[in-house]
């Protein structure tokens, strides 16, 4: 049998669901050496800037090494580490930690964790693995008053149980976000807040896969993915992949000026990836284009509409390009 790639090992790797870290062993902090999709995906940080982060910079500053809720983290989990006996005859060994996204807010994650090997020995890395990570709301203070994004915060933890995943992005996917858009229209109709949805379309996708291939065309989605999801700083904001050249965001309770800020900031920071694409209309590199509805839920409308808006909102010129593409 043929020996896989370097290359091919970290394409599988990125493309699973279940988020997986690999951090040095053997220097103080445990510097992160590798990040998958789904990582990036939950604590908000972009895989540039996760690599060379201390794993325990991700730990909360209230205490993320569970039993030790005042001490220092980086010291607790240290000592829990050097604790940790590997028999191959028992369960998988697994830490329970709190850490804090980028966005900081907190998550509850339990890690699986085994030892990976240069040579016979002492481990040089440790390899860390998580299904489902559960955002932690016990024992924090509640502020007084309503937070919107509160609300939706059940829902968002259940989607991330359900494993409602796209596995080439690593991100909640078509039936998350219709779940969550059906759940948030009911709550602000109730309310009568405004609810928008952002659709990011991917230019001239058809013709990148052309040039370069699925393989590479899966990667770009994924750095389009992290782009669209880094970009969401507020806890009510929900990002999905929608469809083959699609993504869709959901935010509650923010202005028009809010939301066209957070599309052309995706837009500038897709942009800025520089990923070359020879063959699009639009740009030298992978750009998107985006559109956006909002509105107060009336009684009488459906949920569905303001997506569809959304979609009949993109720019006409990428429609039509696309639509050209399909038919030659």
């Amino acid at each position: 049998m043929k020996k896989l790639s370097k290359n091919i090992l970290v394409q599988a790797l990125d493309c699973d669901p279940t988020g997986m870290l690999i951090v040095c062993a053997q220097k103080p902090g445990f510097p992160i050496a590798y990040s998958n999709a789904a990582i990036e995906a939950w604590t908000g940080y972009e895989k540039s800037d996760l690599i060379g982060r201390m794993w325990t910079e991700l730990l909360d500053d209230q205490g993320a090494a569970d039993g030790n809720p005042h001490g220092d983290p980086a010291e607790d989990l240290e000592t829990q580490i050097a604790a940790i006996r590997f028999d191959p005859l028992d369960q998988p060994q697994t830490l329970q930690q709190r850490w804090k996204t980028k966005a900081g807010q907190p998550l509850s994650i339990e890690l699986s964790i085994s030892p990976l090997y240069d040579r016979p020995g002492i481990p040089s890395y440790w390899l860390l693995s998580q299904f489902s990570p559960n955002n932690a709301e016990q024992g924090r203070p509640r502020q007084s008053g309503r937070v919107y994004g509160d609300t939706f915060l059940g829902t968002r933890q259940r989607m991330m149980r359900m494993n409602r995943h796209d596995s080439a992005t690593g991100i909640p996917n078509r039936t998350a976000f219709i779940e969550v858009v059906e759940r948030d229209w009911a709550i602000a109709r109730r309310e009568q807040r405004r609810l928008s949805v952002i659709i990011f379309q991917v230019d001239a996708l058809d013709r990148y896969t052309d040039s370069f291939g699925r393989h590479a065309t899966s990667s770009t989605l994924r750095k389009v993915a992290h782009a669209i999801t880094g970009s969401l700083r507020r806890q009510g904001d929900f990002g999905a992949r929608y469809s083959k050249d699609r993504f869709a965001v959901i935010m509650g309770s923010a202005d028009e000026e809010q939301v066209t800020s957070v599309a052309e900031h995706v837009v500038r920071k897709v942009r800025s990836l520089a990923i070359h694409h020879p063959k699009s209309t639009a740009d030298r590199f992978v750009t998107v284009s985006y559109g956006i509805a909002s509105e107060v839920p009336s009684w009488t409308a459906s949920s569905s509409t303001l997506v569809d808006r959304a979609e009949e909102n993109l720019p006409a010129a990428v429609t039509v390009d696309e639509s050209n593409k399909a038919a030659g």
